[in-house]
């Protein structure tokens, strides 16, 4: 019991790699026959980690162990299967539509205080299926409920700030993203591969560069999809640099411990190509890949750092005068600002503006 509770621990706070050395002291423990659910929790657990941030192979054969236990009269029997259930998902991540359905019979009080991996996954399939902007309802309605955290704080206190700024990069919302960046945990290392993607987004890859080097590889070695993180964005921001050598030494690195075909998401779309022409071995994309595009619609809405930030102040039902103050602007540049805001959003006026923001989950 003891190794499999500092298991979960570690992993709230976010080190993945210490997480997994507690769950196999624990999965190594002679089972007790009343007791089986301590072993069986722990190697559930273990596949979630390793389908979120490892290889998906060890995921599976975790999975395998698990169902290999029968379950005990222990009350967290349901949590255990809520945690083996979303791992199941993500490691189906292929047939994005049935992972989500499956996900979504998860009943959400057995998923007990795992739920912030629970989003993590809902968010990753939805992406995977190119609905990633359904996500954000979905947090709004998941955000009310009493699940404890402390925001600015390890997993749980950065889940929904680091949930949110990816769909908003995904969408073109740099601005929007880098806001919501500022509520996680900058020690998590998820927020550190948030942030990499925002740099690049920037078009600022050297702070990319600087933000992939704190991704050290001991600290994620075994913990597969982390370490392509660093991979993926170095090669990426060498390309941005035009420093093709070192983007190609990165890519290498990366094919050192194997590059499957699920691992091609976490590369852009410009690094593939790349990869394919310049790196031998590279896998090649299946021929259904596509570069995700921004629709038109989303591509309008657009706003730079300075109308962003008009736009919040609109929420706060300050003044045009007031708003003008506070930016040290001219009234009149104000309202040049707020008829450029308007046309991108495709409104008329400041309520329809606010509306339209909120409409798109900006906050």
């Amino acid at each position: 019991m003891i190794p499999l509770q500092a298991g979960i621990t570690s992993m709230l706070a976010g080190d993945f790699k210490r997480a997994l050395e507690y769950f196999v002291r624990a999965q190594v423990q002679p089972t007790v026959p009343a007791l089986s659910f301590l072993t069986r929790d722990a190697f559930a657990k273990a596949a979630l980690v390793h389908v979120l941030f490892g290889r998906l192979v060890d995921a599976r054969s975790n999975l395998e162990k698990a169902a290999a236990i029968a379950p005990s009269g222990s009350w967290a029997e349901p949590l255990i299967d809520a945690t083996a259930q979303l791992a199941e998902a993500l490691a189906n991540i292929s047939d994005a539509q049935e992972a989500i359905e499956l996900i979504d019979s998860i009943q959400l009080q057995s998923i007990g205080e795992m739920w912030p991996f629970y989003i993590i996954g809902l968010g990753r399939l939805l992406e995977c299926g190119g609905n990633h902007r359904e996500l954000l309802p979905r947090l709004k309605m998941l955000e009310g409920l009493p699940f404890p955290r402390v925001d600015g704080e390890g997993v749980s206190g950065s889940v929904f700030a680091i949930s949110r700024a990816t769909v908003h990069l995904l969408s073109g919302d740099v601005f929007v993203a880098q806001s919501l960046l500022l509520e996680a945990d900058p020690d998590y290392v998820a927020t550190q591969a948030a942030l990499i993607q925002l740099n690049l987004a920037m078009k600022q890859p050297q702070q990319a560069i600087k933000v992939a080097q704190l991704l050290a590889a001991d600290k994620w070695r075994g913990l597969r999809q982390g370490e392509l993180w660093r991979f993926a964005g170095l090669s990426a921001a060498y390309l941005q640099l035009g420093r093709e050598n070192e983007a190609r030494e990165a890519l290498y690195a990366a094919l050192q411990g194997g590059v499957t075909s699920e691992n091609l998401a976490l590369f852009a779309q410009e690094v593939l190509q790349f990869a394919e022409n310049q790196v031998e071995g590279w896998p090649l994309r299946p021929p259904t890949d596509t570069p995700a595009t921004l629709t038109q619609t989303e591509s309008q809405m657009k706003l730079t750092g300075r109308e962003f930030q008009v736009l919040r102040l609109l929420v706060e039902e300050k003044t045009q005068s007031q708003i003008a103050d506070e930016l040290f602007v001219s009234l009149n540049t104000l309202k040049s600002h707020l008829k450029v805001i308007y046309r991108k959003l495709g409104v008329t006026s400041r309520e329809a503006a606010v509306l339209r923001a909120e409409a798109v989950g900006w906050w």
